[in-house]
């Protein structure tokens, strides 16, 4: 699998979960850009060089898309790219920290106007230490608990708890099957992206 990101806080993360789960032949590099057209241009690019079998995934925030009217009509072409040419995608509504903030406390609601500054504040006193966007130390959100809270969060319905599903279901053990049956249910879906999208 090739998980294109759009920023570091996405790098952070996906980056540290394979490496932790020993997830095979997972490829996680940030995007040139944080536009969502670019990124699905180069994940399209991407998607050209590797082979068949192998599953393409862009990581979005919604949040910047819903503050700007052209991004957010770039954020809807993207998809449409996307589609087009098989490549998965995982938004984070409204915003990745919200993901995280959902490994640490259970989220049953939230509000989509809700900012990355908003999230941070709440990691900040959950973590007892300060958030940074770009450089934190995501072993906070790797436990099976946490991991756990968020998949049954709202905050990853757009396809970030099927993504870290199958990320799982990649990893070099089996303890994660229960886990992985647990969130499958509660997505309603296949582990598997080619058969979630």
């Amino acid at each position: 699998m090739y998980i294109v990101t759009e920023g570091v806080t996405e790098l952070i993360y996906f980056k540290t979960l394979s490496l932790k789960y020993a997830c095979e032949d997972v490829n996680v590099q940030q995007g040139r850009s944080s536009d969502p057209l670019r990124l699905a241009y180069e994940a399209i690019a991407r998607r050209k060089e590797i082979v068949a079998d192998q599953q393409v995934c862009i990581v979005l925030d919604e949040e910047i898309a819903s503050k700007d009217r052209t991004r957010y009509r770039r954020l809807q072409k993207a998809l449409r790219l996307c589609r087009k040419h098989n490549i998965h995608t995982a938004i984070s509504q409204p915003c990745f920290e919200g993901w995280l903030t959902s490994h640490l406390v259970p989220m049953k609601d939230y509000r989509i106007n809700q900012t990355s500054e908003y999230f941070g504040k709440i990691l900040t006193k959950k973590l007892k230490c300060p958030y940074r966007k770009n450089n934190y130390n995501a072993d906070s959100f790797m436990g099976e608990v946490a991991i756990s809270n968020a998949l049954i969060s709202p905050v990853g319905r757009m396809g970030l708890s099927r993504l870290v599903t199958c990320l799982l279901s990649c990893a070099n053990t089996n303890r994660w099957d229960s886990l992985i049956a647990q969130s499958v249910n509660c997505l309603g879906s296949s582990k598997l992206l080619v058969e979630a999208d």
